[in-house]
């Protein structure tokens, strides 16, 4: 199921990339799913807006 998520929220995240809330949810799924680079990536960009 989270798999199935990731390409939705990814073009959210696009289209909106200072949302919060999709950020702090595709951190979530990708440490779900232990994809450690991408929760890195969206970690950092969190940490960037003072997450």
């Amino acid at each position: 199921m989270f798999k199935a998520a990731v390409p939705q929220l990814a073009k959210a995240h696009e289209l909106a990339p200072e949302d919060i809330t999709t950020l702090k949810i595709l951190k979530n799924i990708y440490i779900q799913i232990d994809d450690t680079a991408k929760f890195t990536e969206v970690n950092d960009k969190l940490k960037a807006l003072g997450q």
